[in-house]
């Protein structure tokens, strides 16, 4: 179960499901028989999302959080729900809710605030999520999460880790870390010149135990190869690298120190002898020959990370 939602288009409830077209809150009956528009002379609306089958949303050039409150289900269908200004806001703020609390990214701040709209504490983040509904970020069990953060060009995770004061359980101080996103069990082919940089001799790291398997399963199953593929001898292939793919991740949970957590990998596989089979010519390397010597995988698998590591 996910345990943290942030603002999108579309939201489900027992009644039925809500969603955004062009702007306007639409709502469908749960056997798909009628759609109708909730109000017709509301402002824009960029998202929304759902907090104990109460509908909140923002608008497109107004700051803040705002719920859709009614007196009774059939008010939304007949465009008498009513706009409550919830959280107060700033440009770009970006909101989040694991039907405990409410988390808000707020210039370089991250806000808390239980289900009443009561402000638990405000306390500096490191990692700032991407501009846009909070893309790249996400917040769970209080813990921040960012891909390619303003802090973090290269790609990295960067986690924000809350740190509770003893006397004070609703004050917090947030300690940066970083994940890495990518394992080296090669050299980086020259065309990748941004992994040639990060993948020096030193960080090259022998198979693990996780490693060895994944490339037997690769091997042994060919229901993972695309077509374009099927004929190559995967001996004279060997692992590149193992990265997490460059989307948002799914975040779960933290349990026993660790982040538990689900996300597409991206695994590189290359010839063993690609230096022998690939021209270089002023314009650069050639796009078919380099399918020629690699392809890669993105499986999806269910990792974990060391809060302290």
């Amino acid at each position: 179960k996910v345990t943290v939602r942030s603002i999108g288009r579309v939201c489900q409830t027992k009644e039925g499901i809500y969603f955004l077209y062009r702007g306007r809150l639409m709502y469908m009956n749960s056997v798909g028989t009628e759609v109708k528009e909730v109000a017709s002379d509301w402002q824009p609306i960029e998202g929304i999302m759902i907090i104990e089958n109460n509908i909140f949303c923002i608008f497109r050039d107004k700051l803040g959080l705002y719920e859709i409150s009614m007196s009774s289900n059939n008010d939304y269908v007949e465009g008498k729900g009513n706009i409550i200004e919830f959280i107060s806001g700033e440009k770009d703020d970006r909101f989040y809710t694991d039907d405990k609390y409410i988390y808000c990214f707020s210039n370089g701040m991250l806000e808390k605030y239980t289900l009443d709209g009561r402000k638990v504490y405000s306390s500096k983040v490191f990692y700032e999520p991407r501009p846009i509904l909070g893309i790249g970020s996400t917040v769970f069990n209080g813990y921040s999460v960012c891909i390619n953060g303003n802090q973090n060009p290269y790609g990295d995770v960067g986690i924000d880790v809350p740190c509770y004061y003893i006397f004070n359980w609703n004050k917090v101080k947030y300690k940066q870390k970083r994940l890495g996103r990518v394992r080296y069990y090669s050299e980086a082919s020259p065309w990748d010149l941004f992994d040639c940089y990060f993948s020096k001799q030193e960080n090259i790291e022998p198979y693990s135990a996780w490693t060895w398997k994944m490339d037997y399963i690769i091997r042994n199953d060919k229901s993972w190869w695309k077509e374009e593929i099927h004929d190559r001898n995967v001996e004279e292939y060997e692992p590149v690298s193992i990265k997490l793919y460059d989307l948002n991740p799914n975040y779960y949970r933290v349990l026993d120190g660790y982040i538990y957590f689900t996300q597409r990998l991206e695994i590189t596989y290359r010839d063993k002898n690609y230096k022998d089979k690939i021209r270089i010519t002023s314009e650069g390397f050639s796009e078919e020959e380099k399918k020629e010597v690699e392809f890669k995988f993105h499986p999806q698998a269910m990792l974990r990370a060391k809060v302290e590591d």
